[in-house]
């Protein structure tokens, strides 16, 4: 009877604790808002409901970039993943 509680009990408790973290996720906010911020003096707010947003909902900031091939600089890619021999820049996909 006292091993099928302790069981029963650490069955519960790895449950509850990997629940958790299950539910645990962050939402990250990467839409150029600036200008919609700056116009129309928007009071709702994205990280009013804990969303992260870039410092002065920038599109490149301190919390997310999208790196674009011919804007950002020599980062690694694939033109075509079927095909090995079409590594740019090393070929490591980011």
């Amino acid at each position: 009877m006292d091993q099928s509680f302790s069981q029963l009990l650490t069955i519960t408790w790895l449950t509850v604790i990997n629940a958790r973290q299950w539910n645990q996720f962050e939402v990250i906010w990467n839409v150029p808002s600036e200008q919609c911020m700056k116009r129309w003096k928007e009071k709702e707010r994205p990280e009013n409901y804990g969303i992260l947003v870039n410092e002065g909902h920038k599109f490149r900031g301190d919390i997310i970039v999208t790196l674009y091939e011919k804007q950002f600089g020599l980062y690694p890619y694939y033109r075509d993943f079927s095909d090995l021999t079409s590594a740019v820049n090393g070929g490591i996909p980011q």
